[in-house]
């Protein structure tokens, strides 16, 4: 019976390297507050925790607020981020948040390089600093999926305009905030 679970590790292994597109990962540690920030040279990459990510969901600084969940290794979340870097440069007054779900051990070996190749600027980096990112994401946020491409707008007031649980563009996210601003329809 042994060799079971050996082949389940072997298993794992495979699959963890092929999601995550590398056959090396960073061992897991414990940030230091050091290294809760890492610097990507478009953009800083923030660590938070789950209650951080609920207020990130939830809660404005008075202008609307675009979330976006994604991680290096989902197809979809790769293919709109040109879309919504694009719209962060052309509506500054909307603030954009994009929530990495890589694990966070992933950090300096995935997710700053796909920061770095990706140009990502002009929005907020966070990374959820979560061993089990999916299950924490639910309990920070209603109305989660359990799937990524997710996008949630809010209003100036906090209030939740829209949803997406597929890939967007940034004609869908232009129209949403369209209506999400005083005075849209």
């Amino acid at each position: 019976m042994a060799h079971v679970p050996h082949r389940h590790t072997i298993l794992l292994a495979v699959l963890l390297s092929a999601c995550s597109g590398s056959s090396s990962s960073t061992p897991a540690s414990a940030p230091t507050p050091a290294t809760r920030a890492a610097q990507t040279g478009q953009a800083t990459v923030r660590k938070i925790d789950a209650r951080e990510l609920h207020a990130i969901a939830t809660q404005t600084d008075g202008r609307p607020r675009l979330v976006n969940f994604w991680a290096t290794w989902c197809g979809p979340c790769v293919a709109e981020m040109p879309d919504l870097t694009a719209f962060a440069s052309a509506h500054q007054d909307v603030d954009v948040v994009l929530v990495n779900l890589d694990y966070p051990s992933l950090t300096q070996s995935h997710v700053i390089p796909f920061v770095k190749r990706h140009h990502l600027s002009g929005v907020r980096l966070v990374q959820l600093d979560d061993p089990d990112p999916a299950t924490a994401v639910a309990k920070a946020v209603q109305g989660w999926p359990y799937a990524i491409p997710f996008t949630v707008l809010l209003g100036a007031d906090g209030q939740r305009i829209a949803t997406w649980n597929s890939g967007i563009s940034q004609e869908d996210v232009e129209r949403a905030v369209a209506r999400a601003k005083p005075g849209g329809g």
